[in-house]
């Protein structure tokens, strides 16, 4: 059986806290990645193609959306390619694509920060005794699927995972059976200090 869990948030905002909201969303998926230790990833800015109609929403949306991506990736410091064609239907988008593994194969894991017009669903920002506000959603997943992400974890590390993720951090074994009880002992004060034993 297959599954697919998915770190999925969204947001609505204003047009004014976009910026803001689109880089604090980039840098927890940096933070996450840097704390896994993946650093060995590229950077793609999907943009829709204008000559295509399938995307929702106004020009000056996309434009803008678009044109807060980009800056706050070169903001940020970050190479990054711009693909015209690759945004979602919906919005363009910011994706942290790929890790580094020990086979020439990549996977590809996705941490994506992506800005939607939210008109389709109508919503409203109400400000205090103000008229509501056209809203934005901002889609967040900085694993993308948790299933997938493990995937690449297991492959990046080669399955020695370090000693603080893996799940089992001691297996304690003997030369003989005339030690089994104090490998016993041994296992339960491991086990005692926090750490995840197997005997």
């Amino acid at each position: 059986m297959r599954g697919f869990t998915q770190d999925d948030a969204h947001l609505f905002v204003t047009p004014e806290q976009i910026e803001q909201e689109m880089r604090s969303n980039i840098e927890l998926v940096l933070f996450v990645l840097s704390s896994l230790g993946l650093f060995d990833y590229r950077i793609r800015v999907g943009l829709r193609d204008p000559a295509s109609h399938k995307y929702v929403g106004s020009d000056e949306d996309w434009n803008n959306a678009e044109r807060v991506l980009l800056d706050i990736v070169s903001k940020l410091g970050m190479k990054y390619s711009a693909e015209q064609g690759e945004a979602a239907f919906y919005g363009p988008e910011d994706r942290l694509r790929g890790a580094r593994l020990h086979r020439p194969r990549v996977a590809t894991g996705d941490g994506a920060a992506r800005l939607q017009p939210a008109e389709a669903l109508r919503p409203g920002v109400h400000r205090q005794r103000q008229q509501a506000a056209p809203a934005v959603m901002i889609h967040r997943a900085p694993f993308g699927s948790m299933e997938r992400f493990m995937g690449i974890l297991i492959e990046h590390f080669a399955g020695a995972f370090p000693l603080w993720l893996a799940p089992e951090q001691v297996r304690v074994l003997t030369v003989s059976e005339r030690f089994n009880d104090y490998a016993r002992t041994v296992e339960a004060q491991v086990r005692d200090r926090g750490y995840r034993v197997s005997g």
